[in-house]
């Protein structure tokens, strides 16, 4: 597409054609769109094309800008974005965290930024929030895509046009690299902002940034980055495709569907029943509507899939609640768990069953200075897994640890604080299903001091200290088939 961006100054400038449409059907809707502005030269560039492409009704734009508090020039970048929709003459909206977040990483900053564009779209009735990612993001995307073991739907990240519960996301930039816009900056003088942090190696992405993607280049015969495009562009094709069958099935059995309201139980298609993605994307269906998408392992998921495909009933505990797969009525069920007493048991060395289900594993173990500096700096999945100082248990025996179910008043200090913080609230803030924070397992030792809570970090009075003996703590879900 041809862009004018100053006087004798046009590009021809490869916009991704789904989202270029969303910003068409925007603008002759005279439809609000916002915009996601770092400072950075991506979201710079990305301003100045979207501003472009709506001409005259740039009135309905806004520059949402988030503020992390977390770096030293964040500030400065906040002035710089707000300076930069001033010019324009675009509406500058800005977001701030109430307080800095008590651990730093990649998935807080974007969950962040992600409730702020949200909010963003639901109380300014955003059409859609354009974002400045771009061909080299599609490469470091995919190869942390990998690194996770994602699905087909998960390696068609970044799309073009994604459709949140909240908010559309549309990023026209995916078949520009990043040398592209920087020049085409250059050339209009306009300046933009430089993430100190990008050329440090603490965040994975900026480790494949850095790191990795140099030497894939290197061994590559063409443009990685060019390979990465195709491949997701491929994969969103049979993605594509695979949903919009899925979409017609599932629509088919179950018409109730079409009101919007959560499901409970779908029926499934002779088609759907015979085929692993199908089976696995109903139960996902299931589970998403039913907020437990971030309280499942993906392992758990694999284990359903296979055994539904073996055409035999059973049931596997999933979140707060159980997956059940009907193989005489072709049906998948989420049932809530079942009310169990309250409990308060010791526990032993080694596995624990629980009487609310799920495997407990208490280990000691010996961690070098490699394992402990990536627990300490935030690298462990707290959700299943706990390290604490060898001192929290006393004397490391049978009954030194036991585990009870939640009780009103329950607080402590997680790792990184000081503060004791209600349990209750951890948990909510967590978005711990109510009926789960109810039944949340409480770990603790002989002194009644609680240790941790599955989904939570562990407490910061037995953060690990110098010493190299440790305890391991490990929760699971059970099946219970």
């Amino acid at each position: 597409m041809i862009l004018e961006f100053a006087k004798d100054t046009r590009f021809d400038v490869p916009l991704e054609q789904s989202a270029l449409e969303k910003l068409f059907y925007a603008r002759d809707a005279n439809a609000r769109v916002g915009i996601a502005c770092s400072g950075g030269a991506d979201s710079v560039f990305l301003l100045l094309c979207t501003a472009q492409i709506l001409g005259k009704n740039k009135k309905n734009l806004r520059v949402l800008h988030f503020n992390h508090k977390a770096r030293d020039n964040a500030e400065k970048d906040e002035a710089f974005v707000r300076g930069l929709a001033e010019k324009l003459g675009i509406e500058f909206v800005t977001g701030r965290p109430e307080k800095s977040p008590e651990k730093m990483s990649e998935d807080v900053f974007r969950k962040m930024r992600m409730e702020f564009f949200e909010r963003c779209s639901r109380e300014m009735h955003l059409d859609c929030i354009a974002q400045g990612h771009h061909a080299d993001d599609v490469a470091e995307t995919t190869l942390m895509r990998l690194m996770r073991g994602s699905g087909l739907d998960g390696m068609c990240a970044p799309r073009a046009v994604s459709v949140h519960p909240c908010a559309t996301f549309v990023r026209p930039l995916l078949e520009l690299k990043k040398a592209a816009i920087t020049a085409m900056l250059e050339k209009l003088g306009m300046g933009w902002r430089e993430d100190e942090t990008n050329a440090q190696t603490h965040f994975l992405r900026n480790r494949v940034r850095n790191v990795i993607i140099p030497e894939i280049e290197k061994a590559c015969a063409g443009s990685f980055s060019n390979s990465a495009g195709r491949t997701r562009a491929l994969l969103q094709e049979d993605s594509d495709a695979l949903r919009k069958i899925f979409d017609d099935e599932i629509s088919q059995a179950n018409p109730e569907i079409s009101g919007g309201a959560p499901l409970n139980s779908i029926k499934l298609t002779p088609i759907l029943k015979a085929h692993a993605s199908f089976i696995r994307r109903a139960a996902m269906l299931l589970i998403s509507q039913n907020g437990l998408e971030n309280k499942i392992r993906s392992g758990g998921v694999d284990a359903f899939v296979e055994k539904a495909l073996k055409g035999k009933t059973f049931k596997s505990s999933v979140g707060g609640g159980f997956l059940h797969f009907d193989a005489q009525n072709s049906s998948i069920s989420l049932e809530a768990s079942p009310a169990c007493a309250e409990f308060d048991i010791p526990l032993s060395i080694g596995k624990n069953i629980l009487p609310r289900g799920g495997i407990l594993r208490i280990k000691r173990i010996t961690l070098g200075e490699a394992k402990k500096q990536a627990i300490t700096g935030g690298d462990n999945d707290d959700s299943i897994r706990a390290y604490l100082d060898l001192s929290a248990a006393g004397t490391f025996e049978d009954g030194a640890l036991s585990a009870r179910t939640r009780m009103d008043g329950d607080e402590y200090a997680p790792m990184g604080s000081k503060t004791p913080k209600k349990l209750k609230k951890l948990l909510s803030a967590k978005k711990v299903p109510a009926a789960k924070r109810k039944g949340a397992i409480i770990v603790y030792n002989r002194k009644g001091e609680i240790l941790w809570t599955p989904g939570l970090p562990p407490t910061n009075a037995y953060r690990l200290g110098s010493g190299a003996a440790a305890i391991e703590l490990t929760f699971e879900e059970i099946d219970i088939s």
